[in-house]
């Protein structure tokens, strides 16, 4: 904690918190208030509480950079306590960095009150910052939450980075909201994010054959991403017997992968030798006997003639 620096005057307190709406000069503002001390503290927090949100979130969030430098818990918590979300969504949106900001700092005082903020503050209005903090934690009662979180883009990444460090409940909660065994459902708005997110998180996991039984149907579902995440789950869960069954599944589907899933999905196919390789021939052959000339903008002939080359490397071709 910083000592008072002697002369620093209320008006000159004020001219610095000022300062923190400067492009220029925010950050050299932010820092003097810093080496003022506690002195500052009821300035900044004033300003964190009081001062209407705006479409520029940096000025706040020099000022709770600079109270957690100063040891203001007090004022961070009372910000997520007391403080309401802007009706503005450009507001809100800035106001987020604000709130993962505040967050972050919290991680100074990792205690039973921290944790408790971050969580009801999670549950009003997640912020990928916030999620990081509250994944900081590592506790198991934060995974309900961080499952909801996945449908959120903005969140998806933080929530899945919190669940990954609690890996046995992340993975006893996924396989259960797959099965529609929770109140999360899997189908509907953004579920189908949430719902690839957790396929993500289960194939990064592992699963147990017996789990495996419980999602395997997803090998059947029409999103690319689902069915591809299923496949190599499959690969390292499922008896060698379903083999054919997750390989035909992930041709089924491949016209529809972005360049990332046809790279993954090529790299399955190789990683799973002499079988991979003697299908994709057949699959190949049953197209060119019905007639079909290859087709080399569609990922399903670029992955089907990798495998057949035994090489994942790109290659070009011309197209039909």
């Amino acid at each position: 904690m910083n000592a008072a620096t002697p002369n620093a005057s209320n008006e000159s307190i004020e001219s610095l918190i000022r300062g923190l709406e400067s492009l220029q000069d925010g950050a050299r503002a932010e820092n003097m208030l810093i080496t003022i001390g506690q002195p500052a503290v009821p300035h900044l927090t004033d300003f964190l509480l009081h001062t209407r949100p705006r479409t520029v979130a940096e000025p706040r969030v020099r000022a709770v950079r600079a109270l957690g430098a100063l040891g203001a818990y007090p004022a961070l918590v009372k910000y997520f306590r007391e403080g309401e979300l802007a009706s503005d969504a450009q507001v809100l949106f800035a106001e987020d960095a604000v709130r993962s900001a505040v967050a972050n700092e919290l991680l100074r005082w990792k205690t039973e009150e921290t944790f408790s903020v971050l969580l009801q503050a999670a549950e009003h209005r997640a912020t990928e910052g916030l999620l990081f903090a509250f994944g900081e934690f590592c506790r198991p009662e934060s995974v309900p939450l961080l499952f909801h979180s996945l449908e959120d883009d903005l969140c998806r990444e933080a929530a899945m980075a919190a669940l990954r460090k609690l890996p046995e409940q992340a993975r006893a909660y996924a396989v259960q909201s797959l099965k529609d065994l929770t109140n999360i459902q899997i189908r509907g708005g953004n579920a189908r994010w949430r719902c690839r997110a957790t396929m993500k998180l289960l194939r990064d996991l592992g699963v147990s054959m017996h789990d495996w039984q419980k999602i395997h149907g997803f090998l059947f579902e029409e999103d690319a991403g689902i069915v591809l995440s299923a496949a190599q789950i499959g690969l390292n869960a499922a008896p060698p017997s379903e083999y054919p069954a997750i390989l035909q599944a992930v041709i089924r589907v491949a016209d529809r992968f972005n360049c990332f899933e046809e790279q993954e999905a090529t790299d399955l196919f190789l990683s799973s030798g002499p079988l991979a390789r003697k299908m994709a021939s057949l699959a190949e052959q049953q197209r060119l006997d019905r007639g079909e000339e290859p087709r080399w903008q569609l990922p399903s002939w670029r992955i089907l003639r990798h495998v057949i080359d035994g090489s994942s490397k790109g290659r070009h071709y011309g197209t039909a």
